[in-house]
This record gives structure tokens, sequence and C-alpha cells, in this order.
């Protein structure tokens, strides 16, 4: 997503929250006249408009969807719920669970770091009574409409400001959600930095910390600007305090030393940035790939490193993890998932119906995997093609990947997920036809191999497949064989 579409959308966001705080002011002035009855008192009326005229304009539509859609019911405003529920969000941050996008721990190695700092941070006992971080917590005022964060941590760079960690604070529990309000308020700051023409913007995903604190609760999420504003919640605890509870209180302070630690590095990070910008080579490459994960080299078999270009992501409205990636200019495919099995990714290679498994190893201090495999040139998904084959070549084709299934389930594996998307193929210069299967993620032995805790609720799996339950040669057979039938 460019950042001209995601600056539109923001002001687009404000135009919305307008329309629908008047239609609100409107059903308050009603009730205030006595001309309709919606069913509450008249202080919780009041207390609600002056909730949602206090949160202000321009904040984007997930913080609007909140403060409105809870209550649109009870208000009997239905046309303002129908314009703020909608899927065209100014950021993602997990909530609704479906609104989100590039974990932010594959965005940048700071947040993978963070959350490993937070169960393995060496502290001293003066970490448990020094001042944790070397930053003035202060407010921070938007130049456009004077709004204010209620906390930050900055640092200048040749005079400009850029923000390390956003704070929000609520004292207690209400309907107004500090995580919502922080994440609104890096939205915010994306603005106003897109509007400066920042340099930042330009050479980083500017990743920040949101520290959100309700009552005696917390919690610290990472925001970053890469495809999408797209802000992941890492850790959450409690402060209470726990008297005498020692292992309590080494965990609290493990957990803000963490985040001093990630607030130096941070700062590091942006003063190198901003040093680089005096390389007009290092800049224009940089501008290119600040928007894909940090992965950009790995180290070969070989024990020598290789670099990775990204050229474009695949499947993006699917949210899928999978990039086309240059490296040496041979183009390669790039996925990263939780689960891979590359014992059957390269059985499968080795009887010539996958592509060459390049390398597979861990993203460090994440719970990915990063697989790179082989481009397969002028192959394509049999989904889009079967329709547009002939009978004979239909049959021929499926001839041909029958003979595949086989072949995986005579050597005892099972694939797991056999639906046209994760079928290749193409004809060769003979006329017959070359498979490729791809998507090795819950291959394995037949009655060991395990699907996923989430599955898709729209694919027909067979009637005895559940979440986390063994996979068997009939749920492949079942699967293909309704895809052959969809697809006459």
């Amino acid at each position: 997503m460019s950042y001209e579409r995601i600056y539109k959308e923001l002001n687009y966001a404000k135009e919305e929250y307008k329309k629908a705080v008047e239609k609100l002011e409107r059903e308050y002035r009603r009730f205030r006249r006595g001309e309709r009855r919606i069913g509450k008192g008249e202080g919780e009326a009041g207390e609600e408009r002056g909730r949602l005229k206090e949160a202000g304009g321009g904040v984007g539509k997930v913080m609007n969807k909140l403060l409105v859609k809870h209550k649109s019911e009870e208000l009997e405003s239905e046309g303002v719920d129908k314009q703020l529920d909608n899927d065209d969000l100014a950021f993602l941050n997990c909530h609704p669970p479906k609104n989100h996008d590039i974990p932010i721990t594959l965005y940048h190695e700071f947040f993978g770091e963070f959350l490993k700092d937070c169960k393995d941070f060496n502290i001293k006992n003066e970490d448990k009574n020094t001042r944790f971080v070397n930053y003035d917590t202060t407010s921070y005022k938007f130049n456009s409409n004077g709004q204010e964060i209620d906390g930050v941590w900055r640092k200048k760079y040749n005079g400009k400001t850029t923000l390390l960690t956003i704070f929000e604070f609520k004292n207690e529990f209400s309907v107004a959600d500090s995580y919502m309000q922080a994440s609104a308020y890096y939205s915010k700051y994306f603005e106003e930095l897109y509007i400066k023409k920042s340099h930042i913007l330009q050479h980083t995903c500017i990743p920040t910390f949101l520290v959100y604190i309700y009552g005696p609760y917390f919690g610290i999420a990472g925001a970053v600007m890469g495809q999408s504003i797209t802000i992941d919640p890492l850790i959450e605890g409690s402060l209470i305090l726990r008297h005498g509870n020692e292992s309590w209180i080494n965990q609290i302070t493990k957990v803000f030393c963490a985040l001093r630690k990630a607030n130096d590095n941070l700062d590091k990070y942006y003063e190198e940035i901003v040093k680089s910008g005096e390389n007009l080579q290092m800049e224009r490459k940089m501008k290119e790939q600040v928007r894909y994960p940090f992965l950009k080299k790995y180290k070969s078999t070989s024990e020598e490193f290789v670099n990775i270009e990204y050229i474009d992501r695949i499947d993006s409205e699917n949210k899928k993890l999978i990039f086309l990636v240059k490296e040496s200019g041979v183009k390669r495919i790039l996925k990263f998932t939780t689960l891979y099995n590359a014992d059957v990714h390269k059985f499968c290679f080795n009887q010539g119906f996958a592509s060459e498994l390049v390398k597979i190893d861990n993203v460090e201090n994440t719970d990915f995997r990063f697989v790179i495999m082989e481009y397969l040139d002028g192959f394509n998904v049999i989904s889009d093609i079967w329709h547009k084959l002939k009978e004979k070549e239909k049959i021929e084709l499926k001839k041909k990947i029958l003979d595949v299934v086989k072949i995986m389930h005579d050597n005892n594996f099972v694939h797991g997920d056999l639906n046209f998307e994760n079928i290749m193929a193409k004809l060769n210069s003979d006329g017959n036809w070359i498979v490729k299967f791809i998507d090795f993620d819950w291959t394995g032995y037949n009655r060991e191999a395990e699907y996923p805790q989430f599955l898709n609720k729209k694919i027909p799996w067979y009637n005895d497949v559940q979440q986390l339950g063994k996979i068997f040669y009939d749920h492949d057979n079942h699967l293909i064989s309704y895809y052959f039938n969809r697809y006459r």
C-alpha cells in the first residue's frame, strides 16, 4: 500500500468521523428534547457525547469504529455503523483479529529481540531501583490539529524529532481503549511524517514501541509502516504490587529493562539512518526494500552470505507471507512459515514434482522459519488455467496429478492441503504436462502429520478432519476429488 493511499485513507477517516459524530450529536439533541427515547439515562448520554467529542478527528477508522459501533444499536444509528464497519482500515492492529498482516517481528529484528529479552534479560539488583530508561517521558503535540499524546520518548536527529515510544494512559478501565488510542496516535505520527516528507519515513519502516496502561495493567506493542500501518501486541502484564513475590518483581524488571535496551537500539538505528542519507545509492536501495521483511541475507550451505532483493509480494490479498526475490540475479521464492516439512519437499523434488529447496532456517528471535526455493518459471496455478483447458487436456492433467498423489501415498506421505492453489503445471516442448506440488507446511507421514490449530472454514474438508487432528490418505483423496468435480 502506497504512502499516498494511506494518507488519503486517513483524511477520508476524518470526514467519516465528522459525519458519525454529527449524527450522534443530532441523536443526543433529540434525546434531550424528548423527541426520541434511546434507552439510557441523561447522564450516560451526555457522557457518551463528551467522550466522542474528546476523541477528536483524524485518529483513523479503527478508532472511530471502536468509539461508535458498540453503542450504535442503542442509539438506533444503523447508518453510522455501516459507514464505520468496513475492512478498509487506516491501520491493522489485530483488533478485530482479522485485521493483521505481515507480523512486525518480521519487519524489524528489534521486536523479536525485545521479546527474547523479556524472558532472558540478565537483571541486576540496581535494575530494580534505577530509572529504567534515559529518556524524559514528555507529552507530544501534533502540529496539524494540536492533538496531544500522553507521553513519548523522543530523540532529535539533525534537528528533527523522531518518536521511539508512544505512551497512552488510562487511570482505570473505561470505554476508551488505551491500546486503540495509542494505535491511532501512531497512524497520526505517520501522517505527520508524510506531510513533512520525512527522511525517516522514506528510509525506514518507522519501528516504534507503544506502551498502553489501563488502571493497574499495561501492554507493550510494536508498530511499523510496512506494506500497511501494522501494529502487533507484544506483551501484557499487571502492575499490581505483589509484596514478597520476588519472581513477579524480576519479571516486571526484565520487561522494562528490555524496553530500555530496545529504545537504546532504536536510538542508534535512527542515528545511523540519518547518517546514511549522505549516500544516495544506499538511499535508493533502502527506499525499495524497507517495506519488506528485515531478512535481507542468509548463509548458504557453503557458509557464505547470500544477499536477497525483494521484487514483489505474492498473493498479498490472502495475507500470505510469500515473496518473489532475487539473489545474484536469479529469481527465487521466499516464504515465511511456522511449520514446514523439508524432508517431504526434498522427496517430492527428487521425484520430479516439486521445486528445488534451496535453504530453510529459523528467523532469529521469532517463531518463523524462512524457506528459499526455486522459482517455477512458466508454471501456472491449476485454478488459474483449468477453465481454459480443453477436455482432453483436463483428462491428461488430472491423470498426472493423481499419479503424483499416488507416489506420495505409496511412500507413506500425505499432503494435507491438496487444493488447486497448491498445484502448478505447464506443458513441456513435447506437449506433456509437468506437475509441481507446493506448500509443504502440513505434509508428513500418514496418521502422524497434523493439521494446524486454525483451518479455513471455506474449504470442504473431509468429515472427520479436526483442528490439530491427524492427516490421512482419505483426506487428500477427498479434497483433490472435490476440486476436480468443482472445476469441471
